[in-house]
């Protein structure tokens, strides 16, 4: 979704082109990068795992909040619209993004492990291109209301990383 930000404040702000991008390059700065530097914190600290659920139930929270929110009218509704997205890049810098980076690098013993971070960077790759052509479809078709769609992308990892409770920071994989 951080490819689809510009379009998304050019909805919520009603904005021009060069007022669209100089917003998004401040939320960018500001909380993805922020997130991020967090996010490198906090792996020292708490399992990798645990971050990365944090990130993405903050990001879930963002998204219902956005698909509660709708198109925002008052200053009130954008501010609220606009702090979400926000919300969402921090999370996104500091959970997901920067966790999922670990797992494969930390999940493969060394003989492997290019080919094993390279293979899940190319599944990145290929859920970023699909996430390029599809978000405009469903913006073009649910307006706002994708939100609640979008919210599951955030939802479904969740569950994932409950049911399966592989922590790639707390051994070491080439020692098994």
């Amino acid at each position: 979704m951080p490819f689809f930000l510009p379009t998304i404040l050019a909805q919520f702000l009603g904005a021009g082109v060069f007022e669209t991008i100089a917003a998004s390059l401040g939320l960018n700065a500001l909380f993805a990068f922020t997130g991020g530097l967090l996010g490198m914190h906090l792996a020292w600290k708490y399992p990798s795992r645990h971050v990365a659920i944090a990130g993405f139930a903050l990001q879930f929270v963002a998204l219902i909040v956005l698909a509660l929110v709708g198109q925002p009218h008052a200053a009130l509704g954008v501010a609220i619209a606009v702090g979400m997205l926000g919300l969402w890049l921090f999370a996104e810098g500091f959970g997901p993004g920067a966790q999922l980076m670990i797992y494969p690098a930390l999940s493969y013993p060394t003989h492997i492990r290019a080919t094993g971070v390279g293979f899940s960077r190319a599944l990145s790759g290929v859920g970023s291109a699909l996430a390029l052509f599809i978000l405009p479809l469903l913006q073009a078709s649910l307006g706002t209301n994708m939100f609640w769609v979008v919210s599951l992308a955030a939802l479904i990892p969740i569950f994932f990383l409950l049911a399966v409770r592989h922590e790639p920071t707390r051994h070491d994989i080439d020692d098994q």
